[in-house]
């Protein structure tokens, strides 16, 4: 369930919709790239609505638009998409995403095992803030620039690696810092009893679950981390007799 704000409306600019004037639904412009080869991987890029903390809904009561982007892996299965990263980077992770709304997403054709390239719009107001010539759009996008970002995504992030040679793959966590939650793309070339322990700078574990058997396929991971203290962690993954460790930040 999204958590609407209030519409709000101005002298010359009324009846501002919570969700911005685009046409469609909660989530629109696709755009997809894939990787070669016969079972390539399919990285998709869409626009959606996004609910604080992720935006400050407060300066205009709307809701604003993020770009995010989903891997599926071969066999093209619905229930196996990753879960959807960000692409607009917040205050923590050296950005201002919290006050900016992206919309018009365009991916590269073709995705290397490197990264995966999207060009977007980016500006600081909820709504489209086009230079059209009506007067609303006029005080909309007044003082505001708009920006075309063209967005390298590290693949190790949003998706699964497909020239991995291990039964496991796990990647880095997003967002990393983490202030209240964050997540973990995990890839399992066969079915297997799979786990998390995550682990302070001294080795004391902070945090430790058995996920059971997961199938074969992409799986996306959760952590809670609101009552963590702030500092760095170790996160390993295991899956049958693989393990593997990577390192995350808690703001």
């Amino acid at each position: 369930m999204i958590d609407l704000p209030a519409g709000t409306g101005s002298a010359t600019c009324t009846n501002r919709n919570p969700w911005g004037d685009y046409a469609g639904g909660a989530s629109i412009m696709p755009s997809a790239g894939i990787t070669d080869g016969a079972h390539g991987r399919i990285y998709m890029t869409y626009a959606a609505l996004t609910e604080e903390p992720n935006a400050d809904t407060s300066s205009y009561s709307m809701l604003h638009r993020h770009i995010y982007m989903m891997t599926l892996d071969w066999p093209y299965t619905p229930t196996t998409w990753t879960y959807p990263y960000d692409v607009i980077p917040n205050q923590a992770q050296g950005g201002f995403g919290e006050e900016q709304e992206g919309a018009f997403a365009c991916m590269g054709r073709k995705v290397d095992n490197t990264y995966a390239y999207v060009l977007y719009q980016r500006d600081a107001f909820p709504g489209h803030a086009l230079a059209a010539d009506n007067t609303c759009d006029k005080e909309r996008n007044l003082g505001s620039s708009s920006d075309i970002i063209l967005a390298r995504m590290d693949v190790t992030t949003v998706g699964i690696q497909t020239n991995n040679s291990s039964d496991l793959f796990v990647s880095q966590n997003y967002p990393n810092p983490s202030i209240n939650t964050t997540y973990i793309n995990l890839g399992l070339k066969k079915s297997a009893k799979v786990s998390i322990e995550v682990h302070d700078l001294i080795g004391k574990v902070v945090y430790k679950e058995s996920k059971g058997t997961l199938a074969s396929g992409n799986h996306t991971l959760s952590l809670n981390t609101a009552n963590w203290e702030t500092g760095v962690y170790t996160y390993t993954v295991t899956a049958g007799g693989e393990r593997m460790t990577r390192q995350m930040i808690v703001q």
